[in-house]
C-alpha cells in the first residue's frame, strides 16, 4: 500500500455475579458469568463456552431432588429445589472441561456435559473509536477490505479473512513490509495503538 494510505431470573445472585464481570486492571480481561440450570434430568449452561481466565457459574436447582454442580475440580454445596449458589473457577488452559452433578448418588444419569474453554481474546491498549477515525482519515480502506469500515480495497490483505493479531497490525503499521511502507514516523504511538485496536476488534 502507498505512503498516503496507512494500513490498517437469578435475582440477587445474578446481580452479584454481574459485578464480577467488570474488566480487570491488567489486559482488559473480563470475568465471564455462566447461568447453570439443573433439573432432575439435565444440566443446561448459558453460554456453553468461555475464554480462559475466571468464570463464575451462577447455579440454580429447579429439580425436585437435591443436586450440586461440579466443574474444574470445584463443587457447589448440595442444593434443594429452588436454591442457588455460585462457583468461581479459573481456567488456565483452552480445552473442554466435563461438568456434572454428583447428587443424588446413583441417580445422576444425564446430569453431565462438557464446557468448552477457548483462548482468551487478545488484550488491546488503544481506543477503537479513535482508531476508526485514523483508519478512515488515512485512507486504509483504499488498500484493504474490512466490512466494519465499509472498505473494499484489494491492494493489501483482506482484513476480514486474514484476521491479523494486534501485534501484527502494530508491526505492519509501524515498520511496514513489502509494498507497505513504515508509518512509525507519520503516526503517533497512540494512533497506531488505536487503529490496531479498531482493526482487531472489527475482525475478531
Amino acid at each position: 500500500m502507498s505512503k498516503g494510505t496507512a494500513f490498517l431470573g437469578w435475582g440477587a445472585i445474578v446481580v452479584a455475579t454481574a459485578a464480577l464481570a467488570a474488566f480487570a486492571a491488567v489486559g482488559g480481561a473480563a470475568t465471564k458469568t455462566v447461568k447453570v440450570t439443573i433439573t432432575d434430568t439435565k444440566i443446561t449452561l448459558s453460554p456453553k463456552t468461555a475464554p480462559t481466565g475466571k468464570t463464575v457459574f451462577a447455579v440454580k436447582n429447579l429439580g425436585k431432588k437435591i443436586h450440586n454442580f461440579r466443574i474444574g475440580g470445584k463443587t457447589t454445596k448440595a442444593l434443594a429445589h429452588g436454591k442457588t449458589a455460585t462457583l468461581t473457577v479459573s481456567f488456565a488452559a483452552a480445552k473442554s472441561y466435563p461438568y456434572l452433578s454428583t447428587l443424588p448418588k446413583g441417580q445422576t444419569k444425564g446430569l453431565k456435559g462438557v464446557f468448552k474453554v477457548t483462548k482468551a481474546p487478545q488484550a488491546t491498549t488503544g481506543n477503537a473509536k479513535a482508531g476508526k477515525a485514523v483508519f478512515t482519515s488515512s485512507g486504509c480502506g483504499s488498500c484493504h477490505t474490512m466490512a466494519a469500515a465499509g472498505a473494499s480495497g484489494t491492494i493489501g490483505p483482506n482484513l476480514d479473512t486474514s484476521k491479523p493479531s494486534v501485534a501484527l497490525i502494530t508491526s505492519r503499521v509501524k515498520s511496514g513490509k513489502g509494498a507497505m511502507p513504515p508509518f512509525g514516523s507519520t503516526l503517533t504511538a497512540a494512533q497506531i495503538a488505536d487503529v490496531a485496536t479498531y482493526v482487531y476488534a472489527s475482525t475478531h
